[in-house]
């Protein structure tokens, strides 16, 4: 679900990242999620669970980039990335 106030988008992001918090945690604080491990299989995982969630398609390519977005159907877009 997409929010239109800052407040919502601040809860909203907070609560996604609290969700994520968790895979690849470390006891000490900080998170690992090193490439091809488990951790980031889940974590790819729960970020097409949480787009899906919200109305979004996701891919993953052949590297483990995944990728999240809506139809645009052939209008302009913009793309945002971020490691996981």
């Amino acid at each position: 679900m997409l929010y239109k106030s800052n407040k919502e988008d601040i809860l909203f992001i907070r609560s996604a990242l609290e969700r994520f918090y968790s895979i690849g945690a470390l006891e000490d604080g900080g998170v690992t999620r090193l490439a091809y491990s488990p951790e980031e299989d889940a974590m790819h995982k729960a970020f097409a669970e949480f787009a899906a969630e919200n109305g979004f398609s996701c891919h993953c390519d052949a590297v483990g980039n995944s990728y999240a977005y809506l139809d645009s159907s052939g209008e302009p877009f913009t793309l945002i990335g971020s490691h996981l």
